[in-house]
C-alpha cells in the first residue's frame, strides 16, 4: 500500500468524526428524555375534626400527583398533645403543637425547599405570617390559614357600671 494511501485514511477518519461527531451530538439533544419519578408514601397528620375536609382533597391530590400516595392519620386533641415525629411526614397543626415539636427539634428547616419550589412565592403570604413560623432564621412551617382573634367590648356597658376599658 503506498504511503499516500496510508496517510489518507487517518485523515478521512479525522474528517468523517469532525462532520458525523456534531450530528451525532445534536440528534442526541432532541431526545425526549423523560425522568422517573419514583413512587412515594406520604403521612398526613391533622385534627379529626379536619377529616371530612382532607379526604376530599385526596382525590384532586391523586390526580395531580398519581406518584404520591397519601395515608391521611386524623389525630384527637389528646394525641396532638403528644405528637411525635414518627406519627406523620406532614402536619396540619397549630402554633402550641408547632412550637412543641420545635423544641424537640422534631421540625425539618423547610428553607432548602422554598429554595427549590420556583412555584411558591413567600410574598403571596400575608405580611409578618410565615415571620411567626421562622426560628433562629429557618422557616419550619408554612401557614395554611390565618385565625384571627377579636375581641368586642360594649362601652355603654363598662361606663354603666364605671369600669375601666
Amino acid at each position: 500500500m503506498p504511503v499516500r494511501d496510508t496517510l489518507r485514511r487517518p485523515r478521512r477518519l479525522i474528517l468523517a468524526c469532525l462532520i458525523a461527531g456534531p450530528i451525532f451530538a445534536c440528534l442526541a439533544g432532541c431526545a425526549n428524555v423523560t425522568p422517573i419519578i419514583e413512587p412515594a408514601t406520604i403521612t398526613f397528620a391533622f385534627h379529626e375534626a379536619d377529616s371530612r375536609y382532607y379526604e376530599g382533597l385526596l382525590g384532586e391530590f391523586r390526580d395531580r400527583y398519581p406518584h404520591i400516595t397519601v395515608e391521611l392519620n386524623p389525630m384527637s386533641w389528646d394525641q396532638f398533645g403528644n405528637v411525635s415525629p414518627d406519627d406523620s411526614d406532614v402536619l396540619a397543626a397549630d402554633m402550641r403543637v408547632l412550637s412543641y415539636l420545635y423544641d424537640q427539634r422534631a421540625l425539618l428547616g423547610l428553607d432548602p425547599f422554598l429554595e427549590q419550589d420556583s412555584t411558591l412565592d413567600v410574598d403571596d403570604f400575608y405580611p409578618g405570617t410565615l415571620a411567626v413560623l421562622t426560628r433562629e432564621g429557618q422557616v419550619w412551617a408554612i401557614p395554611a390559614g390565618v385565625d384571627v382573634y377579636v375581641m368586642y367590648l360594649n362601652e355603654d356597658l363598662f361606663d354603666l357600671h364605671g369600669t375601666a376599658y
